[in-house]
């Protein structure tokens, strides 16, 4: 008890973890150990029943730098065709959710940046309420992450560097259509793309006004390592304080 209590209070000298929500680290605080006398599948035992006591690099792990690794590691020989696809999900005028899937553009501190129609019927959702859902699963890596916190519209300037990555082709689509707005007939698809590529056939595409992206800052951001044995890991990180506190959730 008296080791843990040393580990707690020099865990509370960090500035970047309140004693809150430190505690909060130490009394959930799970450790994934390789012994020998412990099946792999089954080695996921709490700190109080192995003897052992979290360290600091575990109470202290960013969930920023923690996704993007998962990220670089998905991305490494992915067999999926859109490797960057999320699941966005806002909440209606009805109240009701609504999910599409997205490409994700980066991950920092600040949060994660995807773009889309301002004018689409997401970004009206988000203009009546922030509230927002991410959610992806990375099958060939059994990762699953779930963020939930609130969106906001990235600047200008950010709009245009993103809209400048994409391909030609992209960026006709875009300029041709209203996302969500009402298709008249399968032939107004071919028709709009057409005149669209003859105007610009021999220039670059500019940015449509209606085009930009978000931010979402998350409150919560939830990592689930898939196992066979169906014991799945499950991280959740919660911004408390200005601190991310971890804790582990039941499969």
């Amino acid at each position: 008890m008296d080791v843990w209590r040393g580990h707690l209070e020099l865990a509370s000298h960090c500035s970047t973890v309140p004693p809150r929500c430190t505690g909060q680290f130490l009394s959930r605080s799970f450790v994934v150990l390789q012994r020998k006398n412990i099946p792999q599948k089954y080695n996921l035992k709490t700190a109080a029943e192995l003897g052992v006591i979290p360290t600091l690099k575990n109470i202290m792990e960013n969930p920023f730098e923690k996704f993007n690794t998962w990220w670089k590691s998905a991305l490494t020989d992915s067999p999926l065709k859109q490797k960057s696809a999320v699941c966005i999900s806002t909440i209606d005028s009805n109240g009701y959710p609504s999910g599409r899937f997205v490409d994700l553009k980066a991950v920092n501190e600040l949060g994660f940046t995807f773009c889309t129609y301002l004018s689409s019927a997401k970004g009206e959702h988000i203009n009546e309420n922030a509230k927002i859902a991410l959610t992806l699963w990375w099958d060939h890596v059994g990762y699953q992450v779930r963020v939930l916190g609130e969106a906001r519209p990235i600047s200008e300037n950010e709009a245009e560097i993103y809209w400048k990555t994409r391909s030609k082709d992209a960026q006709l689509t875009t300029t041709a259509f209203e996302q969500s707005k009402p298709l008249e007939n399968e032939d107004e698809l071919h028709t709009r793309i057409e005149r669209i590529s003859d105007q610009y056939l021999n220039s670059e595409v500019p940015k449509p006004k209606t085009w930009g992206g978000y931010l979402i800052q998350p409150q919560s951001i939830e990592f689930l390592t898939f196992r066979e044995s169906r014991l799945h890991l499950r991280e959740l990180y919660t911004l408390k304080e200005g601190a991310w506190c971890r804790s582990l959730l039941q499969p």
